[in-house]
C-alpha cells in the first residue's frame, strides 16, 4: 500500500507530466478538506474521517477540455482511498456543463436538494440558490466504497 506521501508525490508527477512546455509548471490544482462537515447534519451522522469536500478544481484556462481535470479527480479518488474516506462532496455551478459533465463521468451523482441534510450542509457554506450572486449550484457526490477509483 502506497502511503500518503507516495499518493502525493504520484499525483505531482503525473500533473507535471502534463507539461509540455519543456519546463515544469503548474496547470491545475484541486483542493480537498473534511473541515466543510463540522456542525452539520451530514458531518454528525457519518464515523469521522469518512468524509471529503472538494473545495475547488481549477484548470489553466488553456488547458481546460486537456484531460488535466480528469488528472485531478483521478488525484483526489486516490487520495480518498488513502485516507478511507467512504463519500466526496463538491458543489458545481449548474451553469458550467463542462465541469458537470466531467463529474459525473467521473462517478459524481447530483444529490436531492430537497434532502434536509444535503440541503442544511449546502446552507452552511452559503451556496444555496441565490446566496452568491444569484447563483445556483448542484451538490455532487460519489460513493468511494462501491465505485471504482480508477476511471478513464
Amino acid at each position: 500500500s502506497t502511503g500518503r506521501a507516495g499518493v502525493e508525490n504520484e499525483i505531482q508527477n503525473d500533473l507535471e507530466r502534463q507539461s509540455t512546455s519543456g519546463s515544469l509548471s503548474i496547470i491545475g490544482t484541486a483542493e480537498c478538506s473534511h473541515q466543510e462537515f463540522v456542525g452539520t447534519i451530514l458531518g454528525r451522522t457519518r464515523r469521522k474521517g469518512s468524509l471529503m469536500y472538494v473545495t475547488e478544481v481549477a484548470v489553466q484556462t488553456d488547458r481546460r477540455r486537456s484531460g488535466t481535470g480528469k488528472m485531478l479527480l483521478r488525484g483526489v479518488d486516490r487520495i480518498a482511498r488513502t485516507r478511507n474516506v467512504e463519500t466526496v462532496f463538491l458543489h458545481v455551478d449548474v451553469n458550467n456543463q463542462a465541469a458537470h459533465a466531467m463529474y459525473e463521468g467521473a462517478g459524481y451523482t447530483i444529490m436531492d436538494r430537497t434532502d434536509p441534510i444535503y440541503a442544511q450542509f449546502t446552507a452552511s457554506l452559503n451556496l444555496h440558490d441565490g446566496a452568491t450572486h444569484g447563483r445556483r449550484h448542484y451538490l455532487m457526490a460519489k460513493d468511494t466504497t462501491t465505485t471504482t477509483t480508477e476511471w478513464c
